[in-house]
């Protein structure tokens, strides 16, 4: 299987988040960013914050929130499971998640900085 990096996007993939999450408005897919009624409220390490306006990320298709005060982009993996990604994990063959969706599979390794779109 050969590997390469798509986009250099910092996405990390991670079991314990209930949502997705953007850093940057250049994340989005264009004219998809809106605002949140009320507004969300979302808890983490560092502290409690509002964020009020979610889109379509690029890369996944997948309703993301924008908080251009994280250091990180985050994609939960329950919701993507939620959303149809197939995911699969062999440790045997590479540590690393392989999450499927209409026929395109990105790698998340150990150690990976970004997602690394997977092609046989």
């Amino acid at each position: 299987m050969m590997l390469f990096q798509h986009h250099n996007t910092g996405i990390h993939l991670d079991s314990g988040s209930t949502f997705h999450l953007r850093t940057n408005e250049d994340d989005f897919k264009e004219g998809s960013l809106q605002g949140i009624h009320g507004g969300f409220h979302y808890a983490s390490n560092v502290k409690g914050r509002e964020l009020y306006q979610e889109g379509i990320d690029k890369v996944f298709d997948s309703v993301c929130k924008l908080d251009t005060r994280a250091s990180d982009n985050v994609n939960s993996l329950s919701n993507m499971v939620q959303d149809g990604f197939d995911v699969f994990m062999d440790t045997n063959r590479e540590n690393s998640f392989f999450v499927t969706r209409n026929g395109t599979t990105w790698r998340f390794g150990h150690h990976c900085r970004v997602p690394q779109k997977a092609e046989d």
